[in-house]
This record gives C-alpha cells, sequence and structure tokens, in this order.
C-alpha cells in the first residue's frame, strides 16, 4: 500500500521467526504435553523466516535485514533517510532472538 500511494513509512519487523500468538495459545492448552516439551514450538515455529526485506525492495523500498545489535543504529538511520530525505518507504526486518 505504500508503494501505491507513495506513503513514506518506516516498517520495522521485530523477526524471532515465532508465531507469538499460535504459541501462548498452544502452551495455555497442552503445556504439559508434547507443546510443552518443545516449548510451544509446534505450529508457531517459522523458521526459516520469510526475507522480508527482499520482498520490500523488489515493492522500491529501503530494506535491510539487521542480525547485529550492533549495527541498527546505522540501519536505522538509513532508514530514516530513505522516509525523510528520499520521500520512499523503508523496511529493517530485524532478527531477534527467542
Amino acid at each position: 500500500m505504500s508503494a501505491v500511494q507513495n506513503l513514506p513509512i518506516l516498517t520495522i519487523v521485530f523477526n524471532n521467526s515465532r508465531y507469538g500468538a499460535v504459541r501462548r495459545a498452544t502452551l495455555s492448552m497442552f503445556k504439559d504435553g508434547v507443546a510443552g516439551e518443545t516449548d510451544g514450538r509446534i505450529l508457531a515455529d517459522l523458521d526459516p523466516s520469510p526475507p522480508f526485506e527482499e520482498m520490500a525492495r523488489a515493492q522500491g523500498a529501503h530494506a535491510e535485514r539487521v542480525e547485529k545489535p550492533a549495527d541498527l543504529p546505522e540501519a536505522l538511520s538509513r532508514a530514516r533517510n530513505a522516509v525523510i530525505n528520499e520521500k520512499r518507504q523503508a523496511m529493517l526486518n530485524v532478527i531477534t532472538p527467542y
């Protein structure tokens, strides 16, 4: 939608490769079963995660995958520049451990 409407929006995905709502619901019902043995990964594990940054880049966005915390400040600066100065969408796929 951002590309269609020319909206300079920054989207940040905090990507832990898990579907938290499904994990919590599964553990709330089956924590003493197999689901509990795998910490709720059954049906909630999204690994391997899609390359969200590549999908955004295909739509004309400035997009980056950030895997190290030390790289985040510069990535945020580049994304901010794309939104404010270039007037285009930006997306950061920030990989976070679960």
